[in-house]
């Protein structure tokens, strides 16, 4: 129940409960699926299955970031005019503008890392048709 920061943003159960354990299903039910479809050793081996993790943690991450921001920005806009610097105006603005972004752009990276490594390993064969 202890804080993640000094800043109290936000406690470890309600991180673990969002980030962590959900991106430990995420990745386990990808892995699943994988498993379903024929077994993990796809074409292009665990290099492909790796990226394909990685691009299904990065989508997570991105919505949860979405998440985060669209509840605090609004608590923000709604109770915390500039002027306002009270604690939990601090916490709110902290969640709001700082940490939401923070896993948004992790997860935009982490998507389109992904999505540049699998067009190095299967690049298009094709002729693109204008």
């Amino acid at each position: 129940m202890g804080y993640v920061a000094d800043n109290q943003f936000l406690r470890w159960v309600d991180l673990n409960n969002m980030l962590f354990f959900p991106l430990i299903s995420v990745g386990a039910f990808y892995l699943l699926k994988k498993e379903i479809e024929g077994g993990v050793n796809l074409m292009g081996g665990w290099q492909s299955l790796a990226l394909g993790l990685v691009f299904i943690i990065g989508i997570y991450l991105l919505g949860a970031s979405y998440g985060t921001h669209e509840v605090t920005i609004y608590l923000h806009v709604r109770f915390c005019p500039n002027t306002d610097t009270s604690r939990l105006c601090q916490i709110i603005v902290f969640n709001d503008d700082e940490f939401s972004h923070w896993v948004f752009f992790t997860g935009f990276v982490l998507v389109n890392t992904a999505l540049l490594l699998l067009q190095k390993m299967f690049p298009f064969r094709g002729v693109v048709d204008l």
